[in-house]
């Protein structure tokens, strides 16, 4: 019986629902074969005739089952269905309305349900419902009944077909169910696989982007040290003071590689906190004396490695300019900070200090306000300054 089921699915490779569904074709299929035989054994003396349509349909449910196992499964289930319903209506109407033959064409309909999808194969629901409803309408008239089949116990007979027709339905049903529960569980499975699958990728991935952001990190930092020990065998005050922003510009790169190595969220930093030590950092590298009361404020929680990187080397030189260029030693020294999102998916940033910028020093080393103009430009971006007598801001209107 194994072998039997089997049939036709060697090397099939669909879902378990399908799978199902083609052995329960061959079950159903074998199992016409030998009520065929049944059938033909009773009304053998009966009605030649409803012998002989009996005997096609039969002969025909091995070739269907051949059928499936050549591989043509949907041509297969769609002939049979046809056949049983014409030869075994032409067999019924033989027999006639009296014993309720046709009553067993229930457990055809309900099979069909069984074997067509209701969305994909419609149109053949509708053929095979409207066929047997034609089916029941000649069995019904009695115009191809033949009037001397008698039978002994027609009770008897009338019983046995409604009671096995009820539990061959029945069985459907429970298959349907079955075969419904079954493919819940494979999309289940799947999916779970599906998202062990994704985690370990993203895991795998979140490793991967660690190390790289620690292996920048560390070798940046070679390269600051280098920079370093360089500036140590100079002695003219102009290269030491580029030396010392070249050095600032990279370590800023560097924190943000390493805050982006120990964030939870991968290639996502936390800009408000990033932005507030980096500042702290700018200031602390610098020669000042006085302190400076900085204030940052964002409604940006976290940002990308791609945004924060020209963000953070704008920053780098606004503050260094404010420090060496604007305060000169004044003690009252503000700067703010404010990065906002607008509506429209542009962002905001705003630097000022109450500081005046001394423009001729700034513009004698304006390699600073150059960089600015350039990574403003990366970010398809624009740039904007403001000079009063309660001191400079700079806008930038971004896209990140």
């Amino acid at each position: 019986m194994k072998q039997i089921l089997n049939i036709g699915i060697k090397d099939f490779k669909g879902s378990v629902h399908d799978l199902k569904i083609r052995k329960l074709f061959n079950g159903l299929t074998f199992f016409g074969i030998f009520t065929a035989i049944f059938q033909v054994i009773i009304f053998y003396e009966q009605d030649k005739l409803a012998t002989l349509f009996h005997s096609i349909y039969g002969v025909y449910c091995f070739i269907a089952i051949y059928l499936h196992h050549l591989g043509y499964f949907k041509f297969a289930k769609i002939s049979t269905v046809i056949v049983v319903i014409i030869f075994g209506t032409l067999a019924s109407a033989r027999i006639g309305s009296e014993y309720y033959p046709h009553i067993a064409s229930f457990g055809i309909i309900g099979g069909i349900f069984v074997f067509f999808d209701i969305k994909k194969e419609w149109g053949y629901l509708l053929l095979f419902t409207l066929m047997h409803a034609a089916a029941m309408i000649l069995v019904e008239s009695d115009v191809l009944k033949n009037p001397a089949i008698e039978f002994e116990n027609p009770k008897i007979l009338r019983a046995t077909i409604v009671i096995g027709t009820a539990l061959f339905v029945a069985i459907e049903i429970l298959t349907i169910l079955r075969l419904s529960w079954l493919t819940e569980k494979e999309i289940i499975s799947n999916l779970k696989n599906s998202n062990t699958e994704l985690k370990q990728i993203n895991e795998e991935k979140t490793v991967m982007l660690q190390e790289i952001h620690h292996r920048v990190k560390n070798n940046l930092q070679v390269v600051i040290s280098l920079i370093k020990l360089q500036s140590n065998s100079v002695e003219d005050k102009h290269t030491i003071a580029t030396f010392e922003e070249l050095k600032m510009r990279l370590i800023s790169i560097a924190r943000m590689h390493e805050m982006m190595y120990l964030s939870e969220k991968i290639n996502k930093i936390d800009f408000k906190s990033y932005v507030q030590e980096l500042s702290e950092m700018v200031l602390e590298s610098t020669d000042t004396t006085n302190d400076v009361d900085l204030k940052v404020s964002t409604n940006v929680d976290h940002l990308s490695a791609e945004g924060v990187v020209p963000l953070a080397l704008i920053l780098n030189e606004l503050i260094t300019n404010s420090i060496k260029h604007a305060f000169d030693g004044r003690s009252d020294n503000k700067i703010s900070v404010s990065f906002k999102k607008n509506d429209d998916n542009r962002y905001v940033l705003e630097y000022s200090d109450n500081g005046r910028w001394k423009e001729k020093k700034v513009k004698t080393n304006g390699f600073g306000l150059e960089l600015i103009e350039l990574l403003a430009n990366q970010l398809d971006g624009t740039a904007k300054k403001v000079s009063t007598e309660d001191g400079t801001k700079f806008t930038f209107d971004l896209i990140i």
